[in-house]
């Protein structure tokens, strides 16, 4: 009766099952040690042996699951974007030996909540890393007040695991990955009885507080340098405005600087994350973030009908079984209040959600009709100065 129930819940087969924990086994035998020594790795050991629990955690490198299932003491399903089945024969070998649970972003999420809720009862553990997206700029992004009831609803002890040195391993904006320091910590089990006791506001703020990770922060307090190739390679992915003339998309990166077009001044890369100006000045990737962001706003707030920039992209269109409908190359004419699609003019009003999927893919699904887009640039295209664009009209309704 036990096996059944668990096939009827999950879906998946007592064998597919065992597949899926052999599998997990092997690999952490296989990787273990490459893993440590090639990104300077070390974790606590998450115990999640004696029940099926729901576990927590920032995220901020392509390898995140790797390095859960490593510190991890039992198999767990991960909840994975629905990008991963966007791979080819990648996705389908990803599909045999893991399984993930499937999430599109900008949609509501209860099918994949109810999909948890069923893994758990079934006896498995979850892995869920709740801001759904990595860090731009080495802070922890609201995992958002769902997740904190999702994990409540679950009825399932919850533990939190904060990764740390994960940004500088891996900046979202760069190309490959530097050795300096990696932990993934331990930070607290969660009792269904204790979550009883909080209100959905204390938990929320709990779960915020445990996943929390500064990479500022945390060069403060313990300076590390992360060597890599190429370590400013792509920041013009981040950095869409000069901290010196105030342009706008004219910065443009190389080996281990990034250097404005406009007036010339460049930046240049520091191992330990900071960005050292030509006149002694010292930046952040963060606080570079935060002022672009704020003179975005006020930009567009003065004149929201001024042309901001041009871009040249592809926009493809995907059906309900996610497969390419329709692909078309175009230009992109940005305005404060808008953005003109050949003769399309596209407001922050037409839009469900707006995300970015890897490095620079945007996401977009346009309200009337629930339609799914995804706008690819060239290689360097920055697409985060459309979201933050995109969330600055939404901020200023």
């Amino acid at each position: 009766m036990g096996k059944e129930r668990n096939e009827k819940k999950t879906g998946l087969t007592q064998k597919e099952i065992k597949r899926h924990k052999r599998f997990m086994r092997n690999m952490k035998k296989l990787l273990v040690r490459f893993i440590m020594k090639k990104f300077a790795f070390d974790f606590d050991q998450i115990d999640n042996s004696e029940e099926p629990c729901l576990i927590l955690a920032n995220h901020n490198t392509d390898y995140d699951p790797i390095f859960m299932g490593i510190a991890l003491k039992e198999h767990a399903y991960f909840v994975a974007s629905e990008h991963v089945t966007h791979k080819g024969i990648l996705s389908k070998l990803l599909m045999y030996w893991f399984h993930p649970i499937i999430h599109q972003k900008g949609k509501a999420g209860l099918k994949t909540a109810i999909e948890i809720i069923k893994t758990l009862q079934a006896g498995y553990s979850v892995v869920l890393f709740p801001e759904g997206n990595r860090s731009f700029d080495g802070v922890t992004e609201d995992i958002g007040m769902a997740s904190a009831k999702l994990a409540k609803k679950t009825k399932a002890p919850v533990i939190t695991v904060r990764f740390e040195g994960g940004y500088l391993t891996q900046p979202r904006w760069g190309n490959g990955v530097r050795r300096g320091k990696l932990y993934v910590r331990f930070v607290h089990k969660y009792s269904l009885e204790e979550m009883t006791k909080m209100s959905d506001e204390e938990f929320y703020a709990a779960l915020k507080k445990d996943l929390h990770e500064d990479a500022d922060e945390r060069r403060k307090i313990d300076p590390v340098e992360y060597r890599g190739k190429r370590p400013a390679f792509g920041l013009e992915r981040v950095i869409y405005r000069c901290p010196y003339c105030g342009k706008f998309k004219t910065m443009v990166s190389s080996d281990n600087h990034i250097k404005c077009r406009s007036c010339e001044r460049e930046l240049v890369w520091d191992d330990t994350g900071y960005l050292m100006g030509y006149d002694g000045s010292i930046f952040t990737v963060r606080n570079l973030c935060t002022e672009q962001r704020e003179k975005l706003k006020r930009k567009i707030e003065n004149d929201p009908v001024k042309e901001l920039f041009r871009d040249q992209v592809i926009v493809e269109k995907y059906n309900d079984k996610h497969e390419v409908e329709k692909s078309e190359k175009g230009e992109i004419v940005v305005y404060g209040d808008h953005v003109e699609l050949g003769d399309k003019k596209i407001y922050s009003d037409d839009l469900l959600d707006l995300a970015i999927v890897g490095k620079n893919k945007l996401v977009v699904f346009r309200k009337t009709d629930q339609a799914h887009f995804e706008i690819k640039g060239e290689e360097l295209f920055n697409a985060l100065v459309y979201r933050d664009l995109y969330r600055a009209n939404e901020e200023g309704k």
